[in-house]
């Protein structure tokens, strides 16, 4: 399996779990978000040809903005008061430009010293969940979510002046199971935590992660509400398999906080 695949099936969406909305009795619910994240990303890609790749930080080599506001959405439904279906979605897309000062092997291409590089790297995640609350009381919620992370993603270097451009983009499904709690206070109040992790290694693929997300939310009235979290995300992924393309390491790391605003109805 290829390192391109790996990114696609293990990049989880910030919302491990969402926060409920007070009003039991409504059914839907939306959720728009700004996301601020401080993003680490490093990669190496190897090939056949050239071996083995430069490992490459790409807010560090090539000036990918290390925080940017990000777009996220969700919308819930609720089947009963202990379940409900969530879909979410992510916008992690980012670019940069930069004469780099080392030579670069990126797969089966070589960018060069003091050559101007442009990066693209775009990531799209769509989660689908279901919600379960095993355990409530009138200020605890314990629940556990089991559901598909969908993502997308397209990375691209290129060297503009020698018209080169090396790129990789997958979309594939990733099941997944969480767990959170929310403590309800105040009437209007409401402070929730979730939680993963996850270590895999299926025959020469490697790959460990972390993602947790602690946040508090306030219901001005009995449809609207507003709420701010901060989330960490750590992702490490090793392939050493050289026969589907691209063999090579990545590790993705954000942390930071999201705002958003609340409508049940």
């Amino acid at each position: 399996m290829s390192i391109s695949r790996c990114l696609s099936m293990s990049m989880l969406l910030v919302f491990g779990a969402s926060f409920h909305a007070q009003a039991q009795d409504k059914k839907f619910e939306i959720l728009v978000a700004a996301y601020l994240p401080n993003v680490d990303t490093k990669t190496r890609l190897d090939s056949t040809t050239l071996e083995r790749g430069t490992s490459i930080g790409f807010e560090d080599d090539l000036n990918l903005e290390e925080t940017e506001t990000l777009p996220a959405l969700f919308l819930g439904y609720h089947v009963n008061p202990k379940l409900s279906l969530e879909l979410a979605y992510l916008d992690l897309s980012r670019s940069g430009s930069r004469s780099i000062t080392d030579e670069i092997e990126f797969g089966d291409e070589t960018f060069q010293v003091n050559e101007q590089v442009q990066t693209k790297f775009d990531v799209d995640i769509y989660r689908l969940a279901l919600n379960y609350d095993f355990y409530e009381t009138d200020t605890w919620t314990l629940a556990s979510a089991f559901g598909f992370h969908i993502t997308r993603f397209d990375v691209e270097l290129a060297a503009p002046e020698r018209d080169l451009s090396v790129s990789a983009d997958k979309t594939a499904p990733l099941p997944y199971i969480s767990f959170s709690a929310q403590y309800r206070f105040g009437g209007r109040w409401q402070v929730g935590t979730t939680f993963e992790l996850l270590a895999l290694e299926a025959g020469d693929i490697k790959g460990s992660l972390v993602n947790s997300a602690t946040g508090i939310d306030y219901s001005f009235t009995k449809q609207w509400g507003v709420g701010l979290a901060y989330n960490f995300y750590n992702l490490t992924v090793k392939s050493d398999d050289l026969s589907d393309d691209l063999e090579g390491e990545f590790e993705y790391e954000y942390q930071g906080p999201l705002i958003y605003l609340r409508y049940s109805f």
